[in-house]
């Protein structure tokens, strides 16, 4: 029994440590319509600035909310606040 656990064990290890990758590996082909695609949103000042107050007051407080939520479901020994 433990030798068949051992020759398993050995042959799992065999089987990741000497993972071969393929050398002819091709580029991810782009389609047509998206080769020449440019961004939608400017990188001014003024669309940073937006962003960051976008995440500040609607993406962060919806996630410290879920936080709390999920801390709170927690038994007690595991509870942060």
């Amino acid at each position: 029994m433990n030798l068949t656990i051992l020759i398993a064990g050995f042959f799992a290890v065999a089987l990741f440590a000497f993972n071969v990758e393929p050398a002819d590996q091709k580029p991810w082909p782009v389609p047509e319509s998206a080769k020449n695609k440019t961004n939608p949103l400017k990188a001014d000042l003024t669309s940073v600035a937006t962003e960051k107050i976008c995440i500040n007051n609607i993406v962060n407080p919806a996630m410290d909310r879920k936080v709390k939520e999920t801390a709170q479901s927690l038994p007690l020994g595991y509870r942060v606040w």
